[in-house]
Parts: structure tokens; sequence; C-alpha cells
């Protein structure tokens, strides 16, 4: 069993001894019953105090991962609960609801992923930290006139109440546009709500319960990682490569976490920008179906894709109903007109709306008429090729300045989509000391470990978003990454 950890690396090192038994639990290089060294030995072996050692296995009994044993005595691996569990487990029943949990406070427990946010609103800096539509993108002239048409109407209609599931002039106009991506879905089976993370706040509410547990991919958004944790809900972390999701470890989370669902970003991953691919789609369903767990799938920018064929959605390719769907116009039109939506069962649909009339009784009528004329008056489409080409140049010319001024010390790969490029570096170098040179020099970006929630050795990366920014401010922001990753390493030489 090797382990490397670094000494001075700002995931503590009990996290880092923890994180790499975790990794080769999950990639069998552990199994079940395999038994782990000693804490003194483990200790000797890393050079690190022994109370490091029984700070990390205490993390991993505690998360079920090993467990503790008096005869014969030491800490073995309980992972895998065998081919008899697999055998208690069939095929389809249908998703039931669960206890509704309201969680008495949301605290944004990630304050500098909060602080970069509202550094991408202030826009004192260039920003690369936060991926934002482009106010020049916004269809106002479409919105101003479709405004204008409602009012004139004068009906009380667009004034009043709505059915908290959503207006059913949007439904139907949201279930025709689902058609046309494959996805089969009548009014009744759509519920409007104002964006992403309240749909997937509202969905955790209704389908698990406090100590209950989800899997997520990681690296994960901290704002997603927060609203599931606040609920009191155990989040498990499957990684990711250049296809998504790993799903080849998945099985083996199933039968030792028994999760309630599985939450996936399977296009344009976020903060990735990877795609996963047709056949582990195709093997993350067999596993659905098997296990009888409900996928949640967040589209996420699906829309902007520059070149290449789209591979189906999991919702597309879902026959037996498994998939729950959630979508937002947020950044495909407008940020202001707050509409998303959730395509699920119908039953669940229900309940779901009964929920959202508790929280917030209703949403704008007027929104909700506004984005379903918008969508019957044929000009989406054209507006989502628009904006297409337009965050395709600012893609290619954010990866031709990275070529120009940054080559030596990062290196991508360059999405087919998104809004983002995830860049590792290419030597050691402390992020957070990168960022307050970055930031004094007038620029700022996501370090990568925020979107690590357990700490983790290997996560040297950033995520640098585009979309809101015009060409000249990513030149210049570039030229400004640039000074700020030479300063920092000059600075490491030094000390």
């Amino acid at each position: 069993m090797e382990i490397k950890i670094i000494k001075d690396h700002k995931t503590p090192l009990y996290m880092q001894i923890r994180n790499a038994i975790v990794d080769m639990i999950i990639r069998g290089e552990l199994s079940d019953g395999n038994k782990l060294p000693t804490e003194r030995a483990l200790a000797k072996r890393l050079a690190v105090h022994r109370n490091t050692v029984i700070k990390a296995y205490s993390l991993l009994v505690d998360e079920k991962y090993i467990r503790v044993s008096q005869k014969p005595k030491g800490y073995f691996v309980t992972y895998g609960q065998g081919e008899a569990n697999r055998q208690n487990h069939f095929l389809a029943r249908h998703f039931t609801p669960f206890e509704y949990i309201v969680s008495d406070e949301f605290l944004q427990t990630n304050a500098l992923f909060s602080r970069l946010f509202h550094t991408s609103i202030d826009r004192k800096i260039i920003s690369f930290a936060t991926a934002m539509p482009s106010p020049a993108c916004y269809p106002k002239d479409d919105f101003n006139a479709i405004l204008t048409n409602l009012v004139a109407e004068k009906t009380d209609q667009i004034y009043g109440y709505a059915s908290p599931q959503g207006v059913m002039p949007l439904r139907k106009q949201l279930s025709e546009m689902l058609e046309s991506n494959h996805i089969y879905a009548n009014a009744s089976e759509i519920t409007v709500c104002a964006e992403t993370y309240q749909a997937l706040d509202y969905l955790v509410k209704l389908t698990v319960s406090p100590g209950e547990t989800i899997i997520v991919e990681e690296p994960i958004n901290p704002d997603i990682y927060d609203l599931i944790k606040l609920l009191g809900i155990n989040i498990v972390t499957i990684p990711t490569d250049e296809d998504g999701m790993i799903v080849a470890y998945l099985e083996n989370l199933i039968l030792k976490f028994k999760p309630k669902f599985i939450l996936t970003i399977p296009t344009f991953h976020n903060p990735t920008m990877t795609v996963m691919s047709l056949n582990r789609r195709e093997n993350l369903l067999e596993l659905s179906y098997r296990y009888n767990i409900p996928i949640i799938e967040i589209n996420h920018d699906s829309g902007l894709r520059y070149e290449g064929i789209a591979i189906p959605s999991l919702k597309a390719m879902d026959t037996l109903g498994n998939v729950i769907y959630i979508d937002s116009f947020i950044f495909r039109v407008i940020p202001g007109v707050k509409i998303a939506y959730i395509v699920l069962s119908k039953g669940i649909a229900q309940k779901l709306a009964r929920i959202l009339e508790k929280n917030q009784i209703f949403l704008s009528s007027l929104d909700q008429y506004a984005m379903a004329a918008y969508l019957e008056s044929g000009v989406y489409e054209a507006h989502l090729a628009e904006i297409t080409d337009t965050y395709r140049e600012k893609r290619d010319f954010m990866v031709a300045m990275l070529r120009q001024y940054c080559s030596d010390y990062l290196t991508y790969a360059i999405p087919a989509g998104g809004a983002s490029l995830w860049c590792r570096f290419k030597v050691p170098i402390d992020q957070t000391k990168l960022l307050i040179h970055a930031e004094t020099a007038g620029v700022s970006f996501a370090p990568g470990h925020v979107f690590y929630p357990y700490g983790n050795a290997d996560a040297d990366y950033i995520r640098l978003s585009y979309s809101a920014m015009e060409k000249r401010d990513i030149k210049e922001g570039v030229k400004l990454m640039q000074i700020a990753i030479e300063k920092a390493l000059s600075n490491e030489k030094k000390t």
C-alpha cells in the first residue's frame, strides 16, 4: 500500500491519508477484508505523528470504509458487499418519495467561492472566477417586444396567481422543446421553478432524509455541495476523468452506501467541462435500473455545443422513468427572467408542486407568460445558434491567449462546449498565494481545491471562465495571470 503525501500542501496530512486510502478502495487496489498497516507502522512509513494516522483511520471508520477489530486486531477494509447482496436487488420499482425535510438555515460554507462570485458581479477586476452569461448575449429586444405585447393585452392572468407547477402555456412550450431533444414529457410531468439550485434543493427535501446518502461526481461545484450538506445529507463522491463519471467504480459504492439517488452533470460537467461517454451513460442507466436508484441529471450548458455530435441526454435514453431532469434558461436566455424546470413522473411532480406552493406560493406569472411567448415565437433556436457562435469565438480566443502567455505553466483539454476551461498546472504552485498575487494584479480565477470538498493533494487545477468577458478583457486577464503565476513561482523558489 503506497501513500504519497505532501507535507506543505494546504490539505491536512490526515485528510491526504484518508483520501489516498479511499481512492485505493474505490479503485479496487484495497478490497473487502484487507488489513491496513498499524497506526505506528504507517506513521513511521510516512514520517508523520501517530495521531495523524489515528485521525485518518478514525474518519475512515466513521465513513464506514474500514472497521476496527480486536479479534483479529487491526483495521480492515469493509468495502463491497459481495455477490449475495447484488442478488437482493431487483429491477425497476417505482421511485417513492420520502419525508420532506425543511432546513432551519442555509449558510454559504465556502466563503472563498462566494467572494469570487461577488467579485465577478462587481466587475472591479477582470474575473475568470465565475461562469456567467454575457450581457451582450441577452435577447433584450425580443423580450422588450414580448413584454410590450403582453402588457398591451391587459389580461388578468399575467398579473395574477399561477399554478405552483407553472402556467400551462409555458409547460406546453417546454414539452414541445424537449421533444425536439428526444425527451418525451407532457405538461403534467413538468414543474417550473426559479433556477437549478432551487430545483435541486426541493428534490432533495422531497426524497432524502437527514443521514441518508447521495452519490455525486468529484470535482463538484461548491454551491451544490453546500446545498446538500446543509440539509444533513451524507455525500459520497465518485471520481471523474476525461469521459465523465468513472461508472466502473459505481456499483460497489451503491452496495456499500445504498444511496437515495445519483447526481450527475453528464454534458459539459462543471467544473471540468467533460462529456460522459455514451457507453458510460448506458452503464449508469443499467445500474440505476438494477438497484432502483433514481438519477438526477442537471443539464449544464448542453445547448452551448461548439463542435461534434451531441450525445443523447440520460433522460432521452431512459426507458423506465428513473431519470429526473433539471434545466434552466438563465445562461441561454436572460438571468433576470428566472425560469428553470424539472421533468419527472406525474405523481412526483404533483408532490413537488405542493412543496413549491408551501415555500413560495407561486412564481412570477409575468415572467412565465413572457418565456412561453418567447418560445412560441420561434426565435429561441436562432438566438441559441447566435450566442453559441459568440461563445465559441470567446473559447477559441481564450485558448489562443493561454497558448501565447501561459503555455509554460498550464495544460488543458479544449472543451467542445460550455463556458470554462479546466486547467492543470505543469508545476506545483501554492494557489492561495497565487490568488493573492492575481487579485493584486487585477484578475481572479477559481482555485481547483474549492471543487474538492474533502481536499485532494492532486487538485492542481484552476477553472478559467471566459463567457462573460470581452476579448480585450480576456487578453489582458491572461497577461495578468502570467505575471501572477511567475511572481508566485518566483516567491516559492526564494522560500
